[in-house]
């Protein structure tokens, strides 16, 4: 559905709106006709109406236009109206006859050229609508996007203790191990690296994909060393670094396969990641092994918390999949360029 009513405000909207729509076609009807007469005609004529409008804005436009194209669209829109015009014509001369004329009265080709017209009408204001409904959804996701990076920055700031007292104490340790471990120097290293991106980067609408990269090379180089049986671990890229995406999203499946996706007893353990960009997308996959007895007990809130950022960002021009098996636990990602 390419609009939805989800809100009791929305509905309340649609309620005043076709209510108005109800009272100027009533207020016209009465200048020629009864009162009984007028509202009923008028009540069928806002069936109609209501009838051509969301069928176009919640049928037609997301499921023929969209998906089949502009002509198949035209020609199915075409084909609504003018069935909807004989319905409405039939209807309302079967309703005059039988309680307000008393006989029967042919249709003419004017009544049904009067019909259609106003169900032309109609149709065209329903893509009024259509701005309206879309404007306020883009409002809204802007809204939740800007609160959400709000949140972000506000933990961002509350974890910043004094970056930087730690950047130079960080500096100073790594000239100091320079001199004893250079293996431990460049551990710090990338520490420090990794927290720099965090704290100046993060926070950023886009950044480069190699500096992401970079951050989760890094990222896997320490918690190797945490681990007594070091993972294999297979990383595949065929991408253009110098592409631009948001940050932080795919850290997300590396730190899933680190917490959960390990069996730390294990020397078995495999891991298997790739990155590539096809056209417009960039595929990110994430699969590791799983032992006979899995580790994965519970999911953590990661992969919720990035398909709600992700729903932010791209609306629903995403693919976010994630598969478990006996043997392993798969993870996919697809998000366009």
């Amino acid at each position: 559905m390419l609009i939805g009513i989800k809100h009791y405000n929305d509905w309340v909207w649609h309620v005043i709106g076709w209510s108005l729509v109800f009272m100027l076609s009533l207020l016209g009807a009465l200048s020629r006709d009864g009162f009984t007469e007028s509202l009923t005609f008028t009540l069928l004529a806002l069936f109609f109406y209501i009838l051509i409008v969301y069928s176009n804005v919640y049928v037609f436009i997301p499921w023929l236009y969209f998906k089949q194209g502009i002509f198949i669209y035209t020609l199915a829109c075409l084909l609504w109206l003018v069935l909807l015009t004989f319905l409405r014509a039939q209807v309302s001369g079967w309703v005059y006859t039988y309680f307000f004329s008393g006989k029967s009265q042919p249709i003419l080709l004017k009544q049904y050229s009067t019909v259609l017209i106003g169900n032309l009408f109609i149709f065209l204001f329903s893509f009024v609508l259509l701005l309206i409904l879309r404007y306020r959804l883009v409002s809204q996701t802007a809204t939740m996007l800007k609160m959400e990076n709000q949140k972000a920055a506000l933990d961002l700031l509350q974890s910043r203790v004094q970056p930087h007292f730690l950047f130079n104490t960080l500096n100073n340790i790594y000239f100091e191990a320079v001199k004893e471990s250079p293996l431990t120097a460049q551990l710090i290293e990338k520490l420090s690296d990794m927290m720099r991106y965090f704290t100046e980067e993060s926070h950023q609408e886009k950044v480069l994909l190699s500096k992401e990269l970079q951050f989760i090379d890094h990222y896997i180089d320490l918690e190797l060393i945490r681990m007594r049986y070091p993972p294999s671990i297979q990383f595949t890229r065929s991408v253009s670094e110098n592409t631009m995406i948001p940050p932080m999203l795919l850290i997300t499946f590396i730190e899933n396969i680190f917490k959960h996706g390990i069996d730390k007893t294990s020397p078995q353990n495999e891991v298997f990641i790739s990155l590539r960009q096809e056209g417009q997308q960039l595929i990110f996959i994430t699969q590791n092994s799983l032992p006979a007895i899995s580790v994965i007990q519970k999911s953590g809130s990661g992969l919720s918390n990035l398909e709600r950022r992700l729903a932010l960002i791209y609306s629903s021009n995403f693919e976010l999949s994630i598969k478990k098996t006996t043997s392993n636990f798969t993870a996919t990602l697809v998000i366009p360029l």
